[in-house]
């Protein structure tokens, strides 16, 4: 293993450890996010809408949901992360580590990017289960989830790196 690859998989292990400390705030609440979100559009508009082009309402909405929730995590991780590390003076540490920017930069992007994923696979999963949840275009939607990932945590960081309180990153979340 060269010593460039164990920056950046120390970088991005700790990354990942710092969400999986705190799993209730960073999992489990945009798990619960998105399942109000299911059973409030799914149970109130469901039955009133009906289909969708011959596509019940629920099946129509589940996509729209796991790539919001896909979007919103992956960013969320990575300008909370960093502006975290701002205020707490951690990051004069990352910075003057020996791992080069691009380091730095896909490290927090792979932190975002693997937060996104699990809260995706996990809802994907439990949607499955509770509605019958068709695939139909493999080739297109593993594409655009892997595009919308790398897109927002890229955000993520850059909102991350430009905020300078907590109300920046809201501001841009609120509006992304």
């Amino acid at each position: 293993m060269t010593p460039t690859l164990i920056r950046l998989l120390s970088l991005t292990r700790r990354e990942v450890s710092r969400f999986m400390k705190i799993k209730g705030q960073t999992i489990g609440a945009p798990l619960l996010e998105t399942f109000l979100y299911i059973s409030i559009f799914g149970g109130a508009l469901g039955s009133r809408v009906g289909e969708l082009d011959g596509v019940d309402y629920i099946v129509f909405v589940i996509p729209g949901l796991i790539m919001m929730a896909w979007a919103m995590n992956a960013f969320s991780n990575n300008s909370s992360s960093i502006l975290q590390q701002k205020f707490q003076g951690a990051i004069d540490d990352q910075l003057s580590s020996p791992a080069s920017p691009v380091q730095l930069l896909l490290a927090f992007s792979l932190g975002g990017f693997l937060r996104g994923l699990i809260i995706v696979i996990i809802t994907f999963i439990v949607a499955s289960i509770l509605v019958d949840l068709p695939v139909d275009h493999i080739l297109i939607l593993v594409p655009s989830l892997f595009l919308v990932g790398a897109f927002f945590s890229q955000l993520g960081v850059l909102i991350g790196v430009r905020a300078e309180q907590f109300d920046d990153v809201s501001f841009a979340q609120t509006f992304i």
